[in-house]
Formats: structure tokens, C-alpha cells, sequence
């Protein structure tokens, strides 16, 4: 294999892109689970296929070989550049073209094995196409004798398998060309019986640790983009009325909406693609000779806009565009309890991180930038907390990072709170919320992506982890998964949370409630952080 040790991987560049399509959420996390600290890296998940895998920048597909139609939908170029694992539930090994698979048998499957198998692909194929501008000959390099040399290096038990589904996408994808495709038998002799996927979180620190279920008690229309549209949320609490606040969710695919505490949609605000990802929200700003509260959003842009609490809806004050380079963006305000002036704090994929100090320009929001420093790698979210003037960001490979927030704070002074491998956190690591408690106290909640949960720390002292939470389906909604945003505010929001509100986005919208199109579901927080038996 030219070298190659399929156990450290020895020979394989860094960054391989997989992309990871499978039906069971929790066995797909446990693959994902499987890659850390691996040359692989997850750079997508769908279900079925759906949405469709942007194959441009993927070099092995991992999908369900039920999905007959894959062979139409994969254009020659994509045949040639990218590397397909089929996922079958096992067969007859006399029925095998062993010039196109190679199978690996589900219930014996380790974290180890799916690795090499991941890595005999590679090795077995000529460079990787870890770019989408690379003229991949992947589809021509696969060979009997090279699948059969690779399959011998496998760890685990390897047979050959054939099933109705893997004849329909054999058929239609000979009707595009000339494939290298591998076949990865994962049959549901992988799941013990709590349903999480047997070994394959194995290191990761999530396998062993209780996680305590939490049901929403509703949740918000769906936004009105397909695919992986809703992101990022915030909660204004109404001064006057708290049970007329209002929730903030991001559109990133075309919108700025807002909903009302029963999760009724109350205002969309269309805005161009890509330039709304994540959001934030302040009161007391001065602005034009009155107090607002302020609302600012980043992504290919950043955005300003005041909520006026009479009519209830979100209105444009920005001076003037404030552009990015990136779309996905993790951003977050703060207000300074030393001076009393706010910023803006903008995560960007490229690992910098920047903070912008906020101003009233002739009526209008403007921005200078007073800080900056690298991150080390790719941002997805950021929270500040005013009182404890802590800035919290969440690398989402990593970890997160505790930051002074005051501009003249050394970005060097930093601290770990928690990180992925070893820790409590499964990549990637995405929303980050505060809750704020009298005397200091309350905690700091990250969203756990890659096994859907939810961290809690202490808000003070050592930020300590106090334990991990799920929202699961219950009878109003369904539950969080795949979570990006979330929001959480310890507050009287009326009879319907009375104790407060945990908000998170949902990745995949299913029964019971609304079905389609991604939304966020309202959780009570009394469900979330149990302050009778939590230390604070």
C-alpha cells in the first residue's frame, strides 16, 4: 500500500474530506465519532441524500446503498474525483464483483476498522482529491487486484456481499463511467441496546458519561429555506411584558426572523444569502437620542438593526455594508460592565477572530475594529458575558477558549474550558449560550454536534463541566440534533416558562409536530439546569 500503515495512517496527507450520508443519526455519529484524530475529516452529513452531498469538495462519499438513484445524480467529474463507501446490510459473497467492492460485515465492525477500510480506499486510488479543482483519476485507478490487496489489510473480518440495492446502484452507476467503489457492510448488529453505535464513540468522552433528556414544550415555524438553512437564535425579553419576548433565528439561505414565545412566526426579514449566520442581542444601546435594543448578525455581512417594542419588529440601522470574506461566521455583542460601551466579536472560519468597537454615527450604527488575533482554527461560535467580562469561542474541532473581552486584554491569556478528545465535547463543537444568574452565578451551555447533546459548566471560577443534556422527542416537538445555535435565559417569560427558556436549532425537522424544514425548539430551562441539585 506504498507504505501506508493503516493503523496510524502513516503516508496519508492530512484533511481527507469525508462526507457522511446513513439514515440513523446515531450510528452516523458514531462514525463521525470514529474520525477524530484521524487524517479524515467530516466536512457534511445528510440522510438519504438529502440534502445532496456537495461532492465538489469531498474525497469518499459514505452513503446508503439504498439509494438507487445515486448513480444519476453524481456527474462524471464527481465519478472521477470522488471515492464511494457503500453502507449494505450484507449478502450472498459468491454474488461479488471484487472489481468494485469491498465489504466489510456490520457487527464486526470497530472504530479501527472503518478507519482502515477509509484508508485502503485512499491508498488503494491514486492522489487524493482533497480539493475541487483537482483533476481526480480515482475512478480509473481501482482495479481487481488492487481492491483485493487492500481488503487483506483490513482489520476485522471481511466478506463479500451483494444486495438488490447494490444491483440497482451497480447498474446505474456503470451507466456513468468507471468507478473505484468500496463497499462497508454496517448492519444493525453495530448498536448495543441503548442505541448508541457500540465502539465506534470509543475515546471520544461522550461513551460513559450520563446525559440527562429534556422534551420541548414547543417549537417555532419552520424557516422557509430547504436544506441547512436555520442556525443561530437569540431572545429579547420584553422589559414590560416578559411574556411578549420575542426569539431571533437566523435564515442563513435567505432571512432574519422573529417568533413569539408560542413559536408562531411574528416578522421575516428577507436578506441575501449567506449574510445572516449567527445573532446576538443587547439592550440599552444609545442611538439617534434614545435607548434601543440593538440586534446584530454576522456572516457574509455584518448587520445592525433596533427592535422597536411598539410595533415589534426588527429595523435596519446599520451606517453603512460592513462586508466578509466568509459566510459562516461565529458572532456575538457585548457590553462592556467597565465603560459601558459594546462590541462586536466576529469568529471567522479562517481561524481570526476580531473585535469591533460599536458607535451611534449620525443615528446609525457603526463599527471600528479594536482587536485581533488567530484562533488556531475554525470558529463557529462565540458568546460574551458582560457582567463576568469573559469571552467564550468554540473552535470546532477543538474545543472552547475563554478570552478576556475587554479590548485591551491579551488574546495570549487564554484558557481551555473543555475540549474534543479527552474532554466532554464530540466535533463539531457549534452554539454557545450564557445564563445569568444573580451574584455572578449561572452557567456557560455549548452545543455538543457531533452526538447532539449539550454541555453545562459553571458560568464562574473554572468554568467546571457539570454534566451533559439531550432534548429528545416529546409529544409537542421533536427533539434537537445536529444543533448549531442555541440560546438560553433564566427569566419569568410567563406561564409557559416561568423559570426560563433554553432554545436550540434542530438539524433534521421531524414528527411528532412540524415536519420539512429545519426550526428551533423551546425547551423549559428547569428541564435543562436542575438548580435544586446543581452547584452553583
Amino acid at each position: 500500500m506504498d507504505g501506508t500503515t493503516l493503523g496510524s495512517f502513516t503516508g496519508l496527507p492530512e484533511g481527507i474530506r469525508i462526507w457522511l450520508d446513513d439514515p440513523n443519526p446515531i450510528f452516523r455519529m458514531g462514525l463521525a465519532a470514529s474520525l477524530r484524530n484521524s487524517p479524515f475529516v467530516v466536512v457534511g452529513e445528510s440522510t438519504g441524500l438529502v440534502p445532496p452531498p456537495e461532492l465538489e469538495g469531498v474525497d469518499v462519499l459514505v452513503f446508503d446503498l439504498g439509494e438507487p438513484e445515486l448513480g444519476g445524480r453524481l456527474t462524471r467529474r464527481q465519478c472521477r474525483s470522488t471515492r464511494l463507501v457503500g453502507l449494505v446490510p450484507g449478502g450472498d459473497p459468491d454474488g461479488l464483483d471484487r472489481s468494485q467492492c469491498t465489504v466489510l460485515v456490520r457487527s464486526e465492525l470497530t472504530p479501527q476498522a472503518f478507519r482502515d477500510c477509509l484508508a485502503s480506499v485512499m491508498a488503494g486510488a491514486s492522489a487524493p482529491a482533497v480539493s475541487a479543482g483537482r483533476s481526480g483519476s480515482a475512478g480509473r485507478s481501482g482495479s481487481p487486484g488492487r481492491s483485493g490487496s487492500a481488503e487483506g489489510r483490513i482489520a476485522g473480518s471481511v466478506r463479500a456481499a451483494w444486495t438488490d440495492a447494490g444491483l440497482r446502484l451497480r447498474r446505474g452507476l456503470g451507466r456513468r463511467g468507471a468507478l473505484f467503489v468500496v463497499m462497508a457492510a454496517l448492519a444493525a448488529g453495530a448498536f448495543g441496546p441503548s442505541g448508541k453505535a457500540e465502539g465506534l464513540s470509543a475515546g471520544s468522552g461522550a461513551a460513559d458519561r450520563p446525559v440527562e433528556a429534556a422534551t420541548p414544550a414547543a417549537e417555532t415555524t419552520p424557516v422557509s429555506s430547504d436544506g441547512d438553512a436555520a442556525d443561530d437564535v437569540a431572545v429579547w425579553v420584553d422589559p414590560a411584558d416578559p411574556s411578549a419576548s420575542l426569539v431571533i433565528g437566523t435564515d442563513k439561505r435567505g432571512a432574519l426572523e422573529t417568533y413569539d414565545l408560542s413559536g408562531r412566526r411574528v416578522q421575516r426579514l428577507s436578506r441575501p444569502a449567506g449574510s445572516v449566520n449567527n445573532v446576538d442581542v443587547r439592550p440599552g444601546f444609545s442611538l439617534g437620542g434614545r435607548t434601543v435594543a440593538l440586534v446584530g448578525t454576522g456572516g457574509r455581512a455584518m448587520s445592525f438593526f433596533r427592535l422597536d417594542s411598539v410595533d415589534r419588529q426588527l429595523h435596519e440601522v446599520g451606517a453603512h455594508v460592513f462586508p466578509r470574506q466568509w459566510a459562516e461566521v461565529g458572532f456575538c455583542l457585548y457590553r462592556s460592565a467597565v465603560t459601558g460601551r459594546f462590541y462586536a466579536f466576529l469568529a471567522e472560519p479562517d481561524g481570526d477572530v476580531t473585535q469591533y468597537e460599536l458607535f451611534d454615527q449620525g443615528g446609525l450604527v457603526d463599527a471600528r475594529a479594536v482587536r485581533g488575533w488567530p484562533l488556531g482554527g475554525r470558529a463557529k461560535g462565540c458568546v460574551a458575558d458582560d457582567e463576568t467580562g469573559r469571552l467564550f469561542v468554540s473552535e470546532e474541532k477543538s474545543g472552547i477558549w475563554r478570552y478576556d473581552a475587554e479590548p485591551d486584554g491579551s488574546p495570549l491569556a487564554r484558557t481551555q474550558v473543555d475540549k474534543v478528545g479527552g474532554g466532554h465535547l464530540v466535533a463539531d463543537v457549534e452554539g454557545l449560550a450564557i445564563v445569568t444568574q444573580p451574584g455572578r452565578r449561572g452557567f456557560l451551555v455549548a452545543s455538543s454536534q457531533g452526538d447532539s447533546t449539550f454541555a453545562l459548566y459553571r458560568r464562574g471560577r473554572d468554568n467546571a463541566w457539570l454534566g451533559q443534556r439531550e432534548v429528545v422527542d416529546g409529544t409537542a416537538a421533536d427533539g434537537c440534533s445536529d444543533t448549531d445555535g442555541i440560546e438560553a435565559v433564566a427569566a419569568n417569560l410567563g406561564p409557559d416558562f416561568p423559570a426560563g427558556i433554553f432554545i436550540c436549532q434542530d438539524g433534521r425537522n421531524t414528527v411528532p409536530g412540524s415536519a420539512g424544514h429545519q426550526d428551533f425548539k423551546y425547551v423549559r430551562l428547569e428541564q435543562i439546569i436542575d438548580a435544586a441539585s446543581l452547584p452553583t
